[in-house]
């Protein structure tokens, strides 16, 4: 039963000032009701910045098991061309002999995006990426105002004008001027993302540390378990300490606020 019903339940038998309100709080704060209650609105997507250098950034995933098999997915995001892998270990030195391979074909990428899983996060998997010179990831946060800079200079779904344009009347010259012959692929790149954005919607949450949440259970049993935020590890995802002490990894769209009265 969802807010709506017991508001309708409670309004057939008795009322007083305020009792929307009130049945309201007393649902977010009712461990029962979100222990079994639908999840969060997704978080807003974020695009990664284009480039036109090419085998410039990679992507690298497992996927499974699919049929009983592991696969390491590899994708080149500006072309999306992919490779994949099947892979018999999970461990970092099984990523690391097949990212060899894959190099000795088509050369070193300047960066490699991982979700920084126990193999993504060993010292022989970042020595390897140190070692070759290849940056490890890729924190969207300290590139936040260039990406701004790109965004103000694009054509706005909505108004069909660059914010630049229509606040300073010109085009803010950016560094992508130095690359004049790709400028139309860029700005039709980026005009792409803020359309998928928008019409993926979502929010852009953030959690403190400390904050007592509800994240999803997937050792089976209850829907939400109780935790509490213990560090931020990338805009998106946390490590939340569990009921039983234990750190778990969890993104974003898969922790809620716990309400507390």
């Amino acid at each position: 039963m969802g807010i709506v019903e017991m508001k309708a339940m409670a309004r057939s038998v008795m009322w007083w000032p305020g009792i929307d309100a009130d049945i309201e709080s007393t649902c977010r704060s009712c461990s029962t009701c979100s222990e079994v209650s639908a999840a969060p609105s997704r978080a807003a997507l974020q695009p990664w910045p284009y480039t036109s250098e090419q085998w410039f950034r990679l992507h690298l995933d497992f996927l499974g098991p699919f049929h009983g098999k592991t696969f390491l997915l590899l994708i080149y995001s500006t072309s999306k061309w992919l490779e994949s892998f099947q892979m018999q270990r999970t461990t970092a030195g099984a990523v690391v002999k097949v990212l060899r391979e894959t190099f000795a074909r088509f050369g070193l990428p300047r960066e490699v995006v991982s979700d920084h899983g126990p193999p993504f996060s060993s010292s022989e998997y970042k020595d390897f990426m140190n070692n070759n010179g290849i940056k490890d990831g890729y924190d969207l946060d300290a590139v936040l105002q260039s990406y701004l800079l790109d965004y103000r200079n694009v054509e706005h779904s909505t108004t069909r004008v660059a914010p630049a344009t229509l606040l300073q009347k010109r085009r803010l010259h950016s560094r992508l001027d130095l690359l004049r012959s790709d400028v139309r692929i860029e700005n039709k790149v980026q005009a792409a993302q803020m359309k998928q954005i928008a019409q993926a919607g979502g929010s852009n949450g953030s959690f403190n540390l400390g904050d007592k949440v509800w994240m999803t259970n997937f050792t089976g049993g209850k829907k939400w378990s109780q935790g509490k935020i213990e560090k931020e590890i990338c805009s998106r995802h946390y490590e939340v300490l569990g009921e039983n002490g234990s750190p778990i990894k969890r993104h974003i769209d898969q922790i809620k606020s716990k309400c507390i009265m």
